[in-house]
């Protein structure tokens, strides 16, 4: 409903601060065990989020460029592929591809990389890393906006997430997180409704975020993201028991990846306009392509799982599953055979 031009164009105003299941995805890496640094480990976590996002930004760069930009120069074209593919960044996603949403995944495995260093540390070193972590979330507004468009995988953010991350996994280790889930899921209902009402907007991706000039709202942004992220958790042990619901999450990552992409082209096919729509139709239109656009994303996500090229070119687990690896490793096992016979 985020990126779809018909929600917004209804209600605008809800999605402005709505950052809690942005920053959900971004904290999973601290709910779960942390494996020691090697080469080969960040190698493959390097393989798994990289490659699915450099072939959808390829994709989204190639469409971008058919549709709105065809008049442009291709060495530029291509120069600003290659920027987004290597630094990653919103601004520069946005600049090759059309989207600012591909950020997510560059900053994913820096977050991860910077996440296996830190559990590495001893006690001591954590805490101090965590006091300068600290300061960093606490002063992010104030970094040169050129650090955040330039520097790899999402490093600024990570300095923002950070804090919360550690916060919530100890939040959801503790046993008075859980019996205060009321009182969490009121701060999380009344943080989020001001914030509309005041028509604030926070954007993770960009750090579009309040500074600590402003107290109120410093401390209102990171209380609704991280009350809205354990009210999502809390909610997600309800809805277990729906299949359906599950098999998205089984297959979320390219759900994400690839919805804003099936959204626009059915918008562009089909031809519509939300200026032309009275509100009627507005909602009608919005419910139906939220759901077309669900169910087309994911039985694509389905069919890349269940197809075995396309599994290990597009979404592979590692370097050793990754296709170019594989298709390699057969070539040499060729050659050694016909020189061995």
């Amino acid at each position: 409903m985020d990126h779809n031009d018909f929600w917004r164009s209804i209600v605008p105003d809800p999605f402005k601060p709505l950052t809690a299941h942005v920053l959900g995805f971004l904290i999973l890496p601290f709910l779960v065990p942390v494996k020691p640094p090697s080469i080969r480990f960040f190698r493959d976590r390097l393989i798994r989020y990289l490659v699915p996002f450099w072939w959808v930004l390829t994709m989204a760069a190639a469409l971008y460029y058919l549709m709105f930009q065809s008049g442009r120069d291709i060495s530029t074209v291509i120069f600003d592929w290659f920027m987004a593919a290597t630094v990653g960044s919103a601004f520069l996603v946005k600049a090759s591809s059309g989207f600012y949403y591909l950020w997510f995944l560059p900053s994913l495995a820096g977050l991860v990389i910077t996440l296996t260093f830190y559990q590495s540390l001893n006690r001591s070193w954590q805490r101090v890393c965590t006091v300068l972590l600290l300061c960093c979330h606490v002063a992010i507004t104030a970094f040169p906006g050129m650090l955040l468009k330039y520097v790899p995988f999402g490093f600024m953010i990570v300095l923002w997430v950070f804090p919360l991350g550690l916060l919530m996994r100890w939040a959801v280790s503790d046993g008075n997180i859980y019996r205060a889930r009321l009182l969490i899921l009121a701060a999380f209902i009344c943080s989020y409704v001001y914030l509309v009402l005041i028509g604030k907007n926070l954007e993770i991706m960009t750090l579009d975020l309040k500074p600590i000039a402003d107290p109120l709202l410093f401390f209102l942004q990171d209380l609704n993201a991280i009350s809205g992220v354990l009210v999502l958790m809390w909610l997600a042990t309800k809805l277990n028991k729906l299949r359906f619901l599950n098999l998205f999450g089984k297959h979320s990552l390219m759900v994400y990846l690839l919805h804003p992409l099936i959204f626009l082209l059915g918008f562009k096919i089909l031809g519509l306009s939300t200026a032309s729509l009275g509100n009627g139709q507005l909602l009608t239109a919005a419910a139906l392509s939220v759901t077309l656009t669900a169910l087309v994303t994911l039985g694509i996500a389905l069919g890349i799982a269940r197809i075995p090229i396309a599994r290990i070119w597009l979404t592979p687990k590692g370097w050793d599953d990754w296709g170019p690896v594989l298709l390699a490793q057969n070539w040499k096992s060729s050659f050694q055979q016909q020189g061995g016979s």
